[in-house]
């Protein structure tokens, strides 16, 4: 992968699909998420569509090899799993 691909620093367009996604797609995903009783194989799943999504809109084939990890570095974003403890952990305090 090129830099002229992806999420990198420069990008200013895939990061604000990046932003939309988190806005309208990533908030329409985890509704109601601090009700929901997870199993480790909801979130996997749940992992699954959102590296799935990363990857489309940062423009990452799977055949380039791209770890999950520099994905989510590139974009700058958290994964799904830390965001989901982070949210149910907020839950019940006082915002």
């Amino acid at each position: 992968m090129d830099s002229s691909t992806g999420c990198g620093a420069n990008m200013v367009y895939p990061r604000k699909k990046v932003e939309v996604y988190r806005a309208v797609v990533f908030t329409a995903l985890l509704f109601g998420s601090e009700c929901w009783t997870l199993y480790r194989k909801h979130i996997k799943q749940l992992e699954q569509f959102y590296m799935c999504c990363l990857r489309k809109l940062a423009g990452i084939r799977w055949q380039d090899q791209v770890s999950n990890t520099r994905v989510l570095e590139m974009c700058g974003i958290l994964g799904i799993e830390a965001f989901l403890l982070y949210n149910l952990s907020s839950v019940g305090s006082a915002t």
